[in-house]
């Protein structure tokens, strides 16, 4: 009997420790979902400073990239030289900042490098081995933050307009003060978001 409780506690604690874990994971995409959004809204809002971040992050990450090349086992090639490569190439696409023209040849090359770049580092970190830790850190600082900086900055492109361009009477009528339509990253959340007011129940506004 005793052993039968002991088998039926161990279970339940496992079936436990399964609930619990999709709670987190549903807890974590929330509030991965919100933090896209606010920053999406950060980007569109402050367009310029976004640009001058994005610039002091590329030549940073491009000087750890660097340095971890020569001083450590990563090695030059091709970890470190694609690497650089392809940061230089991120730095390309923000010439016109928040603009991007998705059929140039420096977006197409980006988007070559960036594949190219992760094949690299995944070839070289599964041949080698490093501690967990360190693989995370390279991965996040080295090959996903600009990028997925970037991949923010989309939602800019369709919202942003040239500030010589005065209003005329052939603008559009969003582009006149009209409702702003959010297109990108930030359009996704929104819309989401959307979805999600419209299936949760509110509660009635209170009368006194």
């Amino acid at each position: 009997f005793y052993r039968q409780v002991t088998l039926t506690a161990i279970m339940l604690l496992e079936l436990l420790s399964w609930v619990s874990f999709i709670f987190l994971a549903l807890f974590a995409t929330l509030c991965l979902a919100a933090g896209l959004l606010y920053l999406a809204e950060l980007v569109e809002e402050y367009t310029v400073a976004t640009k001058s971040i994005l610039q002091k992050m590329v030549f940073a990450v491009i000087a750890i990239t660097a340095l971890l090349g020569m001083f450590s086992s990563i090695g030059m090639f091709p970890v470190t030289v694609v690497g650089v490569a392809a940061h230089f190439a991120y730095y390309a696409l923000l010439h016109d900042f928040p603009w991007f023209n998705f059929g140039s040849i420096e977006f197409i090359l980006a988007s070559v490098l960036v594949l190219l770049h992760h094949w690299a580092v995944f070839h070289h970190f599964s041949s080698q081995w490093y501690p967990f830790d360190q693989v995370v850190a390279y991965f996040v600082i080295c090959v996903w933050l600009v990028p997925f900086t970037l991949f923010i900055s989309l939602s800019a492109n369709e919202n942003v307009l040239p500030t010589s361009l005065a209003p005329t009477a052939e603008t559009p009528a969003d582009n006149r003060g009209g409702p702003k339509r959010s297109g990108g990253l930030l359009g996704i959340l929104t819309y989401c978001k959307a979805k999600l007011d419209d299936l949760l129940p509110r509660s009635g506004s209170k009368t006194f």
